[in-house]
């Protein structure tokens, strides 16, 4: 793709020369080490940010929370939901918007 640029008050339009390319591939994510276990570690395929949403199970259903994983490993911060069991799972963006399929990491006890 090349960038028109339209200089509307100068009647002008400029071709910018250099190609623009566009980003269309999702990131993908994976678990480095078992699922459910912590500390929770991941690597994606390109950089990325990883969002982490944690659905309540069993008797915390219907309570969630959403954390962000850092340099590979989630570090799941004090909420309302410490100690409860949770679903956990890992979607990756990059910066051009493309997100992953969701990864399910399994079933956690969050850390109190």
């Amino acid at each position: 793709y090349h960038l028109r640029v339209g200089l509307l008050s100068l009647g002008r339009t400029i071709t910018i020369p250099d190609t623009i390319g566009l980003d269309d591939t999702a990131p993908t994510v994976t678990l480095v080490g078992r699922a459910g276990q912590l500390p929770l570690r991941y690597r994606t395929s390109e950089r990325a940010v990883v969002f982490v949403l944690a659905t309540g199970v069993g008797a915390d259903t219907g309570r969630a929370a959403l954390f962000r994983g850092h340099g590979g490993r989630v570090h799941f911060r004090r909420t309302r939901m410490a100690g409860a069991r949770v679903r956990i799972t890992l979607v990756a963006v990059d910066p051009a918007g493309n997100a992953s399929a969701p990864l399910d990491a399994g079933v956690i006890r969050l850390p109190a």
